[in-house]
């Protein structure tokens, strides 16, 4: 398996593709790590996991326009998460102990015109990469964007997280250095010269009457403005609080970038709102309402209540049937991941060994899985790899060959035409295991058939070799194939009467061009 099998094999499996949730949030907070803290009325812990994602997080909470609640699982099993309340409850319940992170400065300076939403977003992201950041008309953010959010935005929420910006490396200018009304083109080529990077913020007041040029020219992608170094954004109509943020965190990407001398463009098809291919299983789910909350934020024991309802979306639902899958702690795109580690080993010990060999094959994942990841064929080949180079354990699978060879010797092995019959319309095959484990039933299984098929049933006695499949064998399996085809020619070409599931499988993909039916079948 080499970098780009691996990868194909990874991206059939869904288990850490993001919530629903998650990925409707434009700025992709982790809603289903904070429902556990929550449920566990671990509010300091829950803080920590908002602050991770969310800029301006005091402010954030209050006033986001929550379309994580829209996409929701719980809207099919009665109603969504109250997200946003249990975000605003949060700030109320914990510990609220948020510090500047220390990073090493940049030489690097960057101008924020304008101090909506999105501008605010810019210096709070690049503030915390190390850069030098001026927000110009930096007066303006208390007065603007509560007139902006009314009785949402509570004073003291917003004027949390400019104290925070203040004390990083912002600088709030307080000089009417712009002529905002009438910003030209020339305004901001003297912007670039002195900065390694602008950002205008479209959403601030008096901006709306720039030329259409700046914002026409604007990359979606970017945000890249006309000029080089000026990115633009926040822009949204109608004005989405949670949007503007988003616009704010992608120029944000973008400046640093740019000042960085990297990429625009790589790798940047995550960002914002996306489709997530994730299932979880809502079978046995019981319907339930939101808490009700008593007053303008939940209570404890409410909102470890309300926490308690979140799905904590997940697939797994290969590991759910199979105790294999279950055993090794992990999932397939794990499993991928160690199979592939486990065949470059040079030297040393390859501990991924029992979980190549044990699984057997059966199939169940690949029909439970809604992408049809099939770890049988995974481990199948990955045994067929290490026969090839050498590297399966001679134990791995020795008792299963040694019964095939024995199955397959003189000791086991015959084939004949039934009594009183010249030639055979079927031939039953009821393989080595039922043989000798049942060897009574298998003797009235085949009187049974002798007296109910017309045409002759000849039996033949064998192992269908799938356990030199299961080795990763082909050497043998083929040798087997090419017995039992001649087998097969000789007596006239029957339909063969199966009574095992793994010769079934075995027959169907090694002997595709012989009919075959199930003894089942038959017996219903």
């Amino acid at each position: 398996m080499d970098q780009s099998d691996l990868r194909a094999w990874e991206a059939r499996c869904i288990q850490d593709e993001p919530p629903h949730c998650q990925a409707a949030c434009p700025i992709h907070v982790d809603v289903r790590t904070f429902m556990a803290k929550m449920a566990a009325g671990d509010f300091n812990a829950a803080w920590p996991v908002l602050t991770r994602t969310m800029p301006l997080p005091h402010t954030l909470c209050h006033i986001c326009d929550h379309p994580c609640e829209t996409r929701c699982l719980r809207n099919q099993a009665g109603e969504s998460l109250a997200i946003h309340l249990l975000e605003k409850s949060c700030i109320a319940l914990c510990d609220q102990r948020m510090r500047p992170s220390l990073i090493r400065s940049k030489d690097k300076k960057i101008a924020v015109i304008g101090s909506s939403l999105d501008g605010l977003t810019v210096a709070w992201d690049l503030s915390r990469k190390g850069y030098s950041v001026t927000l110009l008309h930096a007066d303006m953010p208390e007065t603007f964007l509560t007139a902006q959010l009314g009785t949402a935005l509570p004073p003291e929420a917003l004027a949390t997280d400019i104290a925070l910006l203040k004390q990083t490396s912002v600088l709030f200018s307080t000089q009417d250095t712009l002529p905002l009304g009438s910003l030209t083109k020339g305004h901001l080529e003297t912007l670039l010269a002195e900065f390694d990077g602008v950002y205008l913020s479209m959403g601030t007041p008096h901006l709306e009457i720039l030329p259409q040029w700046i914002r026409e020219q604007a990359n979606p992608l970017t945000l890249a403005g006309p000029l080089d170094g000026l990115y633009t954004g926040g822009w949204a109509d109608p004005f989405s609080p949670i949007q503007a943020i988003a616009d704010g965190r992608k120029a944000a990407a973008s400046l640093d970038r740019y000042a960085s001398k990297v990429s625009l463009t790589a790798l940047r098809d995550k960002e914002g709102p996306q489709s997530t291919r994730l299932y979880t299983s809502l079978t046995g789910v019981e319907d339930a309402l939101r808490i009700p909350v008593s007053s303008e934020c939940y209570l404890p024991d409410e909102a470890a209540a309300e926490a308690s309802r979140c799905l904590q979306c997940q697939c797994l639902e290969c590991v759910k049937i199979c105790p294999y899958l279950e055993h090794f702690k992990g999932y397939p795109k794990t499993y991928a991941r160690q199979i592939h580690n486990n065949a470059a080993i040079v030297k040393g010990l390859h501990l991924s060994n029992p979980l190549i060999n044990s699984c057997s094959l059966c199939g169940l994942c690949e029909e439970v899985c809604p992408e049809n990841f099939s770890m049988a064929n995974l481990c199948l080949s990955a045994r067929q790899d290490m026969v090839t180079t050498g590297k399966m354990p001679l134990s791995a699978h020795d008792f299963a060959l040694q019964d095939m060879e024995f199955s397959n010797s003189d000791h086991f092995a015959m084939v004949r035409n039934q009594p009183g019959h010249a030639t055979s319309r079927y031939l039953f095959f009821p393989g080595c295991q039922i043989c000798s484990s049942r060897p009574g039933h298998t003797r009235a299984v085949y009187a049974h058939l002798c007296a109910s098929l017309d045409g002759g049933v000849a039996l033949m006695l064998g192992c269908c070799g799938a356990p030199a499949t299961w080795a990763g064998r082909t050497d043998l399996t083929e040798a087997c194939t090419q017995n039992l085809h001649r087998t097969w020619e000789d007596r006239g070409r029957p339909t063969i009467i199966l009574a095992c599931s793994s010769c079934m499988a075995e027959f169907k993909a090694a002997l595709p061009d012989i009919p075959v039916v199930s003894l089942w079948t038959i017996l219903d």
